[in-house]
């Protein structure tokens, strides 16, 4: 009896260190995903910040009050996002971060529209950054992906619309995902990507012009 009840014991404790090093391993994965996926949005705070740089004596010296009004906001939207990055504990919190990168990239692209000169890009229903590469700034270009799964909305910047229209594939930004590369569109939000983790093959429609695509080429 006493040897049963000692067995007994014995498997209950192998059992509570199993959990507990179970549960550890979870949070060491958990906390390695999370510093993967804040060093990528860093890099494009980082990214953004060069932007800013570059822009800002020119937005002074064009005098021009939009611009001026859109910048500072763009300025704010960014550095609210830069904060919110360092105080990020939760995958959910990088995404919120994502998200006022998103709104900060379409103001500063139509800062420099009005700098420029050009027109001002069209304020899209939700900001969203190029989805092929987001250090690229704001998708300001509208262009649809025909998939398996059906046809869907994305935006693209001027960059990587001039290659669709020439007929070269953008090469899209590759992001460390679970020690994968793995194309930005197709990364978590909380990595700064399109969260399209799905998409393989599809169609670009660019302006009624089809252009074949897959990560793999």
């Amino acid at each position: 009896m006493l040897l049963v009840v000692g067995g007994l014991a014995v498997a209950g404790l192998l059992s509570a260190v199993s959990t507990v090093r179970t549960r550890q391993a979870f949070r060491a994965e958990r906390e390695r995903a999370l510093g993967e996926a804040r060093d990528e949005v860093r890099g494009q705070v980082g990214a953004m910040a060069d932007e800013i740089l570059a822009l800002t004596d020119r937005v002074a010296l064009a005098e021009d009050p939009e611009a001026a009004r859109l910048f500072a906001r763009a300025t704010a939207a960014y550095q609210q996002a830069q904060d919110h990055l360092e105080r990020s504990t939760r995958a959910a919190e990088l995404e919120d971060v994502a998200d006022e990168l998103d709104h900060a990239r379409w103001e500063l692209a139509a800062a420099q529209a009005l700098v420029d000169g050009a027109e001002l890009p069209p304020e899209p229903d939700a900001a969203r950054a190029c989805f092929f590469d987001p250090t690229h700034g704001a998708g300001t270009f509208a262009a649809e992906i025909d998939t398996p799964a059906g046809r869907r909305q994305v935006r693209v910047c001027s960059y990587c619309a001039a290659k669709l229209r020439a007929g070269t594939a953008p090469e899209p930004r590759m992001l460390s995902v679970g020690g994968r590369r793995v194309p930005a569109a197709k990364a978590p939000r909380a990595y700064g990507g399109g969260g399209m983790d799905w998409l393989e093959e599809f169609d670009v429609v660019l302006d009624g012009v089809r252009r074949p695509y897959g990560w793999r080429r």
